[in-house]
């Protein structure tokens, strides 16, 4: 699979299994595909995205300057790759690579492990390294999470990734990955689990830097079931995020990755120890308290924000400076920014971030009656409002239709050619339409 390799600079030995359908975003931001220590590279300096086997790169920073073998590139340029090419930004080299050799590097590429072929390295979790693999006996793909051999030695480590497997098996909902199989190979454990073809939410929020609305309102409608099974099992979750938010063809996400979860008992008496991802992480869990699900509501909430602005809530140099902002001494929770958000999902998102659990929702059951009334509201206002004269894709589209299903970057935009057509409507009516302003 092709691959990214930082070859020189302070990041050195970073590399990066490159997806195609998913925009692979370099800098130094924290949410970017490969988050960059080297200090002249801008925060989102540049994007990697394949389309049909071809492979491109988009500067993204003219300022601080890409090369391209060692060619300028320009603002928003876009290049085709090769493999080899050699990428240069501030004091860092990268490597594109296309060879199948390249997949070598990780010691278990290749190796057959309970009756799978690992084929290439996707990422690691908190329990273990995540391959894709191929059932031998089935052909099914599979994503088959495992331990090195020296890190399987580890008792701590063995346990906590089987432990995960019974979790997730014993859970058994639409929207909560699946768990095939578990067991042990010669003290090696591993577990075979649904391969999300799709990727992960963040690809998705990366790829089109944001949401549309009516995106976000589907993925609230088929992860609050999931956290409401959870609940039901009493556990908590503790690192719900966009990455273990996984996406399946016809728009299914389901919630996977639950190595950090704990039973409701313990998680409620659980103090000083922090466990979760800092852009994503409820103030009870950045103060080191006790969790119970209403600590899922809020990362929920933070995973909301950041598929509706593109971003996180918070920006930091360091996890515990991230983490700290969360505290129910840290910054306030920030305002959704966006213009067209509906106000009812405003205020839903935003109770979530509540820094006091207590003025959150009381469950994921109480949301996701919440969750359902914002969603037939928007359904009812499109329904009542009139067709628009042009057409989209071969369908009529109403005003807020259209606006609910624009890219991110271009609703500003629109937003401003809405209240112009809505002026000149209205002069019309009045009379007075005689200098209407064209657009």
């Amino acid at each position: 699979m092709p691959r990214i390799f930082v070859e020189a600079g302070p990041d050195t030995g970073a590399s990066l299994v490159l997806r195609e359908g998913v925009a692979h975003c370099i800098g130094r931001a924290s949410a970017c595909s490969i988050s960059m220590s080297d200090t002249l590279i801008s925060r989102q300096h540049f994007k990697l995205q394949g389309l049909r086997g071809h492979w491109y790169i988009k500067n993204l920073k003219p300022g601080n300057g890409t090369k391209l073998n060692g060619e300028s590139l320009e603002n928003a340029e876009t290049r085709e790759l090769s493999h080899a090419d050699l990428i240069e930004v501030g004091n860092s080299r990268l490597i594109f690579s296309m060879s199948e050799e390249d997949d070598q590097r990780d010691p278990l590429t290749g190796e057959v492990l309970a009756g799978y072929q690992l084929e290439s390295l996707l990422g690691e979790t908190s329990t273990g390294a995540v391959y894709l693999a191929t059932n031998l006996q089935s052909g099914r793909r599979v994503a088959l999470k495992t331990l090195p051999r020296e890190i399987a030695q580890d008792r701590t480590r063995r346990m906590r990734l089987l432990r995960e497997a019974r979790i997730t098996e014993a859970l058994q909902h639409s929207n909560i990955i699946s768990t095939y199989e578990h067991g042990e190979v010669g003290g090696v454990p591993y577990m075979a689990i649904e391969f999300a073809p799709q990727g992960t939410l963040l690809d998705e929020i990366r790829l089109h830097e944001g949401l549309p609305v009516r995106r976000v309102v589907s993925v609230m409608l088929q992860l609050l079931p999931a956290l409401e099974r959870l609940e039901e099992s009493e556990l908590v979750h503790r690192d719900i995020k966009p990455e273990n938010v996984f996406c399946f063809d016809g728009g299914v996400v389901k919630l996977g990755d639950f190595g950090t979860s704990a039973s409701l008992s313990s998680a409620k008496s659980a103090r000083a120890h922090m466990v979760g991802s800092p852009h994503y992480m409820s103030p009870e869990l950045a103060d080191g308290e006790g969790v119970d699900c209403r600590s899922d509501l809020y990362s929920f909430g933070a995973t909301l924000y950041h598929a509706l602005e593109g971003r996180t809530m918070f920006e930091g140099t360091d996890a515990v400076s991230i983490s700290l902002q969360h505290g129910k001494q840290g910054s306030p929770s920030p305002k959704l920014f966006r213009q067209n958000i509906p106000s009812e999902l405003r205020d839903f998102v935003e109770r979530l971030l509540r820094k006091s659990r207590d003025e959150r929702f009381a469950s994921a059951s109480e949301a996701l009656e919440e969750a359902k009334r914002i969603s037939a509201q928007i359904a009812k206002a499109l329904a009542e409002e009139p067709k628009l004269k042009h057409m989209s894709g071969g369908r009529a589209m109403t005003e807020t239709q259209r606006v609910l299903e624009l890219p991110l970057h271009s609703r500003p935009t629109e937003i401003r050619r809405q209240s112009a057509r809505r002026a000149r409507t209205q002069a019309s009516e009045s009379g007075t339409d005689e200098h209407s302003p064209r657009e």
